[in-house]
């Protein structure tokens, strides 16, 4: 069997019987893509353990980083385990010998200072200011930012409610506080809409995609002062963690906020929270003092 055709058989069944969110989709889909630029030849029986330990080590010698690696690593496991039990691609599975890549425990990176407020404050197109809103009062991540359809939104006393689904294949119900709310309304008037529609789509109705998302938020942090090397669109999503943290004091309401199936995921923002709140101790200041007289 070609293997260019097995990748496609695996990410369909991922979609339709696994449910796999679009996010898990994409990156699986660019992963192996890399897998099917070093085979040899097209076919299923060129992979073996020592062909897929030698394009670790070849990404990990051309720069890879340990959490791509790692993802990589991921996706391959996932194929290599469905080629073996549901396609009999193989006699055994090719990469259970591979020793398991662990991601790096990475610090979220919020904002520093009033960076955030002067990014909210930019005069933006109204597909833009959207897209911020979006960012900045849910934390969402991009892939599922960019799938979300006007019929996933439902508005009732409370305000808005967008039903995605998320990293895992799990289904999430995000609250929108009340300025998000009312920029829903007055954006969906706007646009005129219909259920099917792409909430954040470009005059033909396509759907803007992540990339489109990425150029915006670097061009927002290019516009302040000083400018952000590099403000992607998950910096929104560790400054909304952050805020929340400091703001309620309760990881767990993060986490659920988040979508994090796993607690650990969420504690780093603790981390974060500390740092600031010494940064914030530092700075404290009463003007000149005394150090005091001796009676």
């Amino acid at each position: 069997m070609r293997f260019s055709d097995a990748v496609k058989e695996w990410l369909t069944y991922l979609r339709t019987q696994r449910k796999g969110s679009p996010w898990t989709q994409r990156s699986y889909q660019s992963d192996m893509t890399h897998v099917l630029r070093r085979i040899p030849k097209d076919r299923c029986d060129q992979i073996t353990e020592e062909f897929l330990q030698d394009c670790l080590v070849a990404w990990s010698e051309a720069g890879a980083a340990a959490a791509s690696l790692s993802r990589r690593q991921s996706a391959i496991k996932s194929f290599c385990k469905w080629g073996h039990l549901k396609k009999k691609l193989w006699t055994a599975n090719p990469s259970l010998g591979l020793e398991t890549i662990r991601r790096p425990d990475r610090i979220p990176q919020p904002f520093d200072g009033r960076q955030a407020e002067q990014i909210m404050a930019l005069e933006l197109r109204p597909v833009e200011s959207m897209t911020r809103a979006l960012l900045a009062y849910t934390g969402i991540r991009v892939a599922t930012l960019t799938s979300i359809t006007v019929g996933q939104i439902a508005f009732d006393a409370e305000g808005a409610k967008i039903r995605v689904l998320t990293k895992g294949g799990r289904y999430q119900v995000i609250e929108a506080n009340r300025a998000l709310t009312e920029q829903l309304n007055a954006y969906l008037f706007m646009r005129s809409l219909g259920p099917q529609d792409f909430l954040l789509s470009n005059p033909h109705g396509k759907p803007y995609d992540t990339h489109t998302i990425w150029r915006w938020t670097t061009s927002w942090g290019r516009q302040i002062e000083p400018p952000i090397e590099r403000c992607h669109p998950h910096k929104f999503r560790h400054e909304y963690a952050t805020r929340l943290l400091e703001l309620t004091k309760d990881v767990r309401l993060v986490q659920e906020a988040l979508g994090h199936r796993n607690i650990q995921s969420t504690m780093g923002y603790t981390r974060v929270a500390q740092s600031r709140l010494r940064a914030a101790v530092e700075g404290l200041s009463y003007g000149p003092t005394t150090s005091g007289t001796e009676h």
